[in-house]
C-alpha cells in the first residue's frame, strides 16, 4: 500500500483522492489528458471524448500565465491581451483555476504542473534555460553552499540572494492561486519543478555557477513545499517528478513519484509499458526493495499498451497525455507537436482501443 506524506496532514478531500489512487493502484489505470493553457481555441478533453466516447477522469492545468514573473498583461474593453506586435489577441492561460473548478465539479481529478516564469541577468524571462529559440533566462538556484549540509540532509536556499526574492514573489502567487482550489475543498494532483533531469528548466541546471544540481534542486524542492505547508495548503497531492533517484527529495517530502515519457518519433510508434521507466522511478524510494508510493506516468507522448503494462507489471497509477498544441493547423493528425490527435503517438484505434478498456478508469465510470 502507498503512504500518504508524512510531514503534511492531508485535507479531508486529499485523503479521499489518495485512499481511491491508492484502492486501484495495481489494479486498474486512471485515464488522464494535458490540457492546451496557451491556446483556449483547443479543448483536448473533447477531443477525447469525440474519438472515444469517453472522457478521462484527469485533467492537467498549468498555472503557467498566472503565477509568474511577466509583467502584468495590458487589456482592452473585451480582456484581450495587448501583444508585442502592437495589437489585441484573445487571451490564455488565465482561466485554469475556473476551468479546474469546473472539471471538478463534473467528478473530475484535477493536477496542476507550474513552467514557473523567472527573469535572468540577461534580463529574459522564462522557464527555460536552454531553447532552440534562444528563448532563455540565466536565472539559477540560490543555494546556500555555506549553511548547506548534505551529508546531515540539510539542503537550504540562500535567502539573502536577490534570486530568493524572486523565488518567493512567484511561490506567493502560486500559494494564492492554490488557496482558492483549497477553499472550495479542491484537491489537487500538485507536480512543481517537472523533469528537473534534463537542462531545459532553470530548476535543473544548479546553481549561477552551474553546480550543485542534485543539492539545489532538492534545497528548492524542500523550501517550497514548507512554504506551501505554512500557507496551510493541505489539499496537495505533491507529486515527485524529477526523473533521477539523486534528485530525490526524500520518502517524507513527496506523496507519489512520477515519469514523463514521450517514447515515439522519428516515424516510429512506441506501444510497450516503459517497465525500465516504471522500476527507475520506483528506484528513487529509500527502501527500494520494498516501495511504498505509487508510481505515475504524469506526462506522455503515448499510452502505453495496457495489456503489455498488466503483463510487464508497469500499472502506473494514471497516464496523462500531452496537448495537442498544434491543432488548429492543416494537419493535425499527421502534426508531431498534437500528441492526442497525432497518429505517430497515439494512433485512433490505439486511443479507442484503450478507453474501452475495462481497466482504464475514466470520467464516464
Amino acid at each position: 500500500m502507498a503512504t500518504p506524506f508524512s510531514k503534511n496532514k492531508l485535507s479531508p478531500e486529499a485523503k479521499k483522492l489518495m485512499n481511491f489512487l491508492q484502492e486501484n493502484y495495481g489494479k486498474k489505470i486512471i485515464s488522464g489528458q494535458m490540457t492546451c493553457t496557451w491556446n483556449y481555441n483547443v479543448d483536448c478533453l473533447e477531443l477525447v471524448h469525440h474519438d472515444t466516447g469517453k472522457y478521462p477522469l484527469i485533467a492537467g492545468f498549468d498555472l503557467m500565465n498566472m503565477a509568474n514573473a511577466l509583467p502584468e498583461p495590458v487589456l482592452n474593453e473585451k480582456s484581450e491581451i495587448l501583444g508585442k506586435d502592437g495589437k489585441y489577441h484573445q487571451r490564455h492561460g488565465h482561466l485554469e483555476l475556473e476551468k479546474a473548478e469546473a472539471w471538478h465539479k463534473k467528478g473530475g481529478i484535477v493536477t496542476f504542473c507550474w513552467h514557473w516564469y523567472v527573469t535572468g541577468s540577461n534580463g529574459k524571462t522564462s522557464f527555460y534555460a536552454h531553447n532552440e529559440n534562444g528563448w532563455e533566462t540565466d536565472f539559477r538556484i540560490p543555494y546556500d553552499t555555506e549553511k548547506s549540509d548534505p551529508k546531515n540532509d540539510i539542503y537550504l536556499l540562500d535567502e539573502n540572494a536577490e534570486e530568493f526574492k524572486q523565488l518567493k514573489t512567484g511561490a506567493e502567487k502560486a500559494a494564492g492561486y492554490l488557496t482558492v482550489l483549497k477553499e472550495k475543498n479542491i484537491p489537487v494532483l500538485w507536480r512543481p519543478l517537472h523533469e528537473a533531469s534534463g537542462t531545459w528548466f532553470w530548476w535543473g541546471c544548479g546553481n549561477k555557477e552551474g553546480k550543485y544540481k542534485n543539492e539545489s534542486f532538492i534545497a528548492l524542492w524542500r523550501w517550497l513545499l514548507y512554504f506551501f505547508n505554512q500557507k496551510g495548503l493541505d489539499n496537495l497531492i505533491w507529486v515527485y517528478n524529477g526523473q533521477d533517484k539523486n534528485l530525490y527529495p526524500g520518502d517524507e517530502y513527496c506523496d507519489i513519484i512520477s515519469e514523463d515519457i514521450y517514447a515515439s518519433g522519428n516515424g516510429k510508434t512506441d506501444l510497450s509499458s516503459q517497465l525500465p521507466r516504471f522500476k527507475s522511478a520506483a528506484s528513487c524510494q529509500e527502501n527500494s526493495s520494498a516501495p511504498k508510493k505509487m508510481i505515475s506516468l504524469s506526462e506522455t507522448g503515448t499510452i502505453p499498451e495496457i495489456d503489455r503494462c498488466f503483463k510487464d507489471g508497469a500499472t502506473w497509477s494514471w497516464f496523462m497525455v500531452w496537448n495537442d498544441c498544434r491543432f488548429e493547423n492543416n494537419n493535425p493528425v499527421g502534426d508531431e507537436g498534437n500528441f492526442w490527435s497525432g497518429e505517430l503517438h497515439n494512433p485512433l484505434e490505439h486511443r479507442i482501443k484503450v478507453y474501452a478498456d475495462p481497466r482504464i478508469i475514466t470520467l464516464d465510470d
